[in-house]
């Protein structure tokens, strides 16, 4: 059974390399489910595969530019899972894949329409696999509004390799589109950012920021990947020392202003949770003085 499976992986592999050597509009064909099942499932394999040449290639380009991804600590896993898995899919398939068989792309079907004698379709048969890299090339670069990095000459003279991922993506699925239908894209789109999604969550979801503890206190801060909903924290006083602190839901500049009463600002914006436990109590100063030295902060 392993071996019939390396086989049928090698065999749709060599199918899709074939492919990619010269693009073209692939006959439908009648599959079965079962046919259709496998080879979205290798795919998702190589898509994954795949991941160990993107990683060098965006690491170079991070090493460059210093990359700086949309900031989605204000989204809540459920908003984030709507758009990557629900919105982004749907309408980025319909953009760029539907289109990938002439009598879908209705944009090409009147230009077509209105040149005559079916000069645009002749071209498209004849230069398809231009029209195919351009759409997966496209689709990737739009990406690189992700970033919140100025817009410069040398960002955009990188755009090719931040983006890389995306388009190499673009490329599979829109093989899978042309040979196994539409549909089946939109579910590999949906299922592929699903799995980035809830991996990303998994790893770095209240990953901790920093642990502190001696014989007086002991603090510990951990980050949110999302928003968690509605601020709030519990404080416990003894003759005006701190002795519990449970604090969910903050910014650092937040969290120091409200429970520690001073201002100071800080350049990371993310939300994390702070949990400080005393037994004989801290004060405000020398609690403001850890967190200064484990964080950066600056007096505004």
């Amino acid at each position: 059974m392993i071996n019939k499976a390396i086989l049928e992986f090698k065999e749709e592999t060599k199918a899709f390399i074939s492919f990619l050597k010269n693009p073209r509009e692939l006959s439908p064909a009648k599959q079965s489910f079962d046919t259709k099942a496998k080879i979205f499932s290798i795919l998702l394999v190589v898509q994954f595969l795949w991941i160990l040449v993107v990683i060098p290639i965006y690491s170079f380009a991070d090493y460059i530019l210093d990359l700086k991804e949309a900031d989605l600590g204000s989204f809540s896993l459920l908003e984030i899972l709507l758009f990557g898995c629900v919105f982004a899919p749907l309408w980025e398939e319909f953009v760029f894949r539907f289109p990938l068989r002439f009598k879908n792309n209705y944009i090409f079907r009147g230009i077509n329409k209105l040149l005559g004698k079916n000069k645009l379709e002749y071209h498209w048969r004849k230069n398809y696999s231009w029209y195919f890299y351009g759409f997966a090339i496209c689709f990737g670069l739009i990406h690189a509004f992700n970033f919140q990095n100025e817009k410069t000459l040398l960002f955009f003279l990188c755009a090719p390799l931040i983006t890389f991922s995306q388009i190499s993506t673009g490329i599979i699925l829109g093989y899978l589109r042309l040979k196994i239908g539409f549909w089946y894209g939109v579910l590999f789109h949906t299922a592929f950012n699903f799995l980035l999604i809830f991996g990303s969550y998994s790893l770095y979801h209240n990953s901790e920021l920093f642990h502190y503890k001696t014989d007086k206190v002991e603090i510990i801060a951990t980050y949110l990947e999302t928003d968690e909903g509605k601020s709030f924290y519990t404080i416990s006083e003894k003759d005006g020392f701190i002795t519990n602190i449970d604090a969910q839901n903050f910014r650092l500049d937040h969290l120091t202003e409200t429970i520690i009463k001073k201002k100071y600002t800080s350049e990371d914006v993310r939300l994390l949770n702070l949990k400080i436990t005393s037994k004989k109590g801290i004060s405000r100063k020398e609690l403001l003085k850890i967190l200064k030295q484990e964080i950066q902060m600056d007096s505004p």
